[in-house]
């Protein structure tokens, strides 16, 4: 090979990695809400994640802790290729699979990690309470997802499931 040639070889390799593992990259990595995901505002209110906007007031928890208001930073538009349905007691949680969600104990882990049978922080009126997630259920769906940003990576409310941002 000679020496003039490397660098547009180079610059080509460059250009396929650009082009094709971009779009890749832009695939749900954070964990994303459905666009009918109801999330709870700090007046009572609820409001579903594709009309959530940045500077949004939201309940949130720190682990361990509290409920207190937390600020929405940024509210990402992403596209998935699947999620994911808890059966949590009697309520449906969705989201995509890299999602958080605090188990009891308040750690927080994948939704791709859950199993039936592990236990979950719901809220339960006048605090958590652990509740057994009964079925997971993996959905193929193009779609687009909502990924949350809060300020202080905070635990909030996504109707009563309590998830990570």
């Amino acid at each position: 090979m000679t020496p003039s040639l490397f660098p547009r070889r180079l610059l080509f390799l460059c250009f396929l990695t650009l082009v094709f593992l971009t779009p890749l990259a832009a695939q749900d990595t954070r964990g994303s809400l459905l666009p009918d995901s109801t999330v709870m505002l700090m007046d009572g209110s609820a409001v579903e994640a594709q009309n959530l906007r940045a500077g949004s007031m939201v309940w949130t928890w720190m682990p361990g802790g509290q409920p207190a208001p937390g600020k929405v930073t940024a509210v990402r538009k992403q596209h998935s290729d699947s999620y994911l349905m808890l059966k949590i007691g009697d309520r449906e949680f969705k989201a995509t699979g890299s999602h958080r969600i605090a188990l009891s104990g308040g750690s927080l882990v994948r939704i791709d990690k859950v199993k039936a049978g592990d236990k979950v922080l719901v809220w339960g009126g006048k605090g958590t309470e652990e509740v057994v997630v009964v079925l997971v259920r993996v959905f193929p769906a193009t779609l687009v997802t909502y990924d949350l940003m809060i300020e202080g990576h905070r635990m909030f409310r996504v109707g009563d499931v309590i998830v990570g941002d």
